[in-house]
């Protein structure tokens, strides 16, 4: 009968674990944070992420996010992005809600490009 209990509060113990741990990734800006700093080396080396704050659960903004390489230089001030969590699973990001502050390009044929790409899919929504 103890080892029983043993393994019930084993087994009890790792679930509240798991879920606490789940938690913290999904819903505070520190586990945003986490998951950030993990994916970092997978990212390309021209994307800058800068002053990340809130969560996947309600939404993560970015104080700074640019590309730099030779194609393209874009500088986005301000981003907000909420995607849906459970598409993420399969490897699709589905975006509820996309903000964008200001957008800066020292390339003029995209900025035309994304000016363009943005307004067609602001009159869809």
């Amino acid at each position: 009968m103890k080892r029983r209990y043993k393994f019930l509060i084993g087994v009890t113990a790792t679930f509240v674990l798991l879920a606490s741990s789940v938690t913290w990734l999904m819903a505070t800006a520190s586990g945003a944070r986490w998951l950030l700093a993990r994916a970092e080396p997978y990212l390309p080396e021209a994307l800058a992420i800068e002053g990340v704050s809130g969560s996947l659960l309600a939404g993560l903004s970015a104080e700074s996010v640019s590309w730099n390489d030779e194609a393209a230089n874009v500088d986005i001030e301000r981003l907000f992005i909420d995607v849906r969590i459970l598409p993420l699973l399969s490897r699709r990001v589905y975006v509820d809600r996309l903000q964008v502050g200001a957008l800066h390009s020292t390339d003029d044929v995209h900025r035309v490009d994304l000016q363009r790409q943005i307004l067609l899919n602001d009159r869809d929504g």
